[in-house]
């Protein structure tokens, strides 16, 4: 700290935030972000921040996404803090320039990703073009298709023009796009990309060969609503018999998350896996379901609201055991997680008096999820 007292230091930043003071309190916030400053600085210094007026706290924190933060745990709490503002501020554009931001520096976190693109959902500009055409590129299908969910609510010229231009080279990246927005069944940009041969065929390769059921239908009724009656015809006549069920879909699974994209990510998952899903958005509508029907599966989010998925697994608890009905939990949190020696160990003992079968960590690949399905469905 070269000799400066922390207290004072936050009394100071404190002071200026109030003032509004942008030229000094970002002359603090340098320091604060050098690598030899203690980590629980920074962080109260972060926390002081947000506690900001509104006017000048997005400017502050855009210029703290430009500047060099080595702690990977400081810069995570600042795209969290950002991220945070922006949710509570749907209408403020002053939180675009830090959102995007975070997009640049392209974080490792695939769930820091992810949040930026549910924040720009949020927050329409036309600013964001460039960022949600790379989104619609990122490795993890969860974040494509929260990219995806953005696009429909910030198209602009630009945005229409980098869509074209990435679908017109059919690669697999340009595949993945497509799929993420007919997935996310982002309905305007449609209009926009029909007249595209390239997306055209795209579409159809999706559709048969990776879509779910219920994408499949709600495609072919996009389509046919916005006049393209024939294509929509043609992908039904294309896909007559393939619908039909095997023995793996007749297991009975429940998917519950509050999030009406993860649920389209999970049925997707499944689907391609051969197997179908009920999902469910309330979990209150999910325990009546559990606990009244036969179900051999339950996949749940962690953090929901009026109902948590811990809350939900000790309901299925008081009538199912771990045995009788097993369930996979899917978090980003480290709840169930702790380090040893730099390794990661699930803690046993918490799992199994959670109640929870199995814990699957956000972002997941397409095996760990397939491998932690299989390993919990009956034989």
């Amino acid at each position: 700290m070269g000799g400066i007292n922390a207290q004072d230091f936050i009394s100071e930043l404190i002071f200026c935030l109030n003032a509004k003071d942008t030229v000094k309190a970002k002359a603090l916030l340098q320091f604060a972000s050098d690598a030899n400053v203690d980590v629980h600085l920074q962080k109260r210094a972060l926390a002081e921040l947000a506690k900001g007026p509104e006017d000048i706290v997005f400017p502050l924190l855009e210029y703290l996404t430009k500047l060099d933060i080595s702690n990977t745990e400081v810069q995570e709490c600042l795209y969290d803090l950002i991220l945070d503002k922006a949710y509570g501020n749907t209408k403020d554009q002053a939180a675009i320039p830090a959102i995007i931001n975070i997009i640049n520096t392209q974080p490792k976190d695939a769930n820091i990703r992810q949040a930026a693109y549910e924040a720009m959902e949020r927050i329409p500009s036309p600013r964001t073009a460039i960022c949600l055409v790379q989104g619609l590129q990122d490795p993890k299908e969860a974040v494509r298709m929260s990219a995806a969910r953005a696009v429909d609510k910030n198209l602009s010229k630009p945005l229409v023009a980098g869509l074209k231009n990435i679908i017109r080279d059919k690669s697999p990246e340009a595949l993945s796009s497509v799929g993420a927005l007919i997935d996310t069944d982002a309905t305007n940009i449609f209009n926009f990309l029909m007249g595209e041969e390239s997306f055209r065929e795209l579409a159809e390769t999706h559709i048969a060969e990776k879509a779910s059921p219920s994408t499949r239908k709600a495609f072919i009724k996009n389509m046919a609503a916005i006049g393209q009656v024939a294509f929509a015809k043609k992908l039904a006549a294309e896909l007559t018999g393939t619908d039909q069920t095997d023995a793996s879909a007749s297991m009975k699974i429940v998917v519950v998350d509050d999030s009406k994209m993860m649920l389209k990510l999970y049925q997707n998952k499944l689907s391609r896996l051969g197997l179908a899903c009920e999902i469910y958005h309330r979990p209150e509508d999910a325990v009546k379901r559990i606990l009244s029907g036969k179900t051999d599966l339950v996949i749940t989010d962690l953090n929901m609201p009026n109902i948590s998925g811990l809350e939900l697994t000790r309901e299925i608890r008081r009538k199912f055991t771990q045995t009788d009905l097993p369930i996979l939990m899917i978090t980003t949190q480290s709840d169930f997680v702790e380090e040893k020696e730099g390794d990661v160990d699930v803690n046993e003992a918490l799992l199994r008096k959670s109640g929870i079968n199995r814990i699957l960590d956000k972002p997941f690949s397409d095996n760990d999820f397939k491998e932690s399905v299989f390993k919990l469905l009956p034989t």
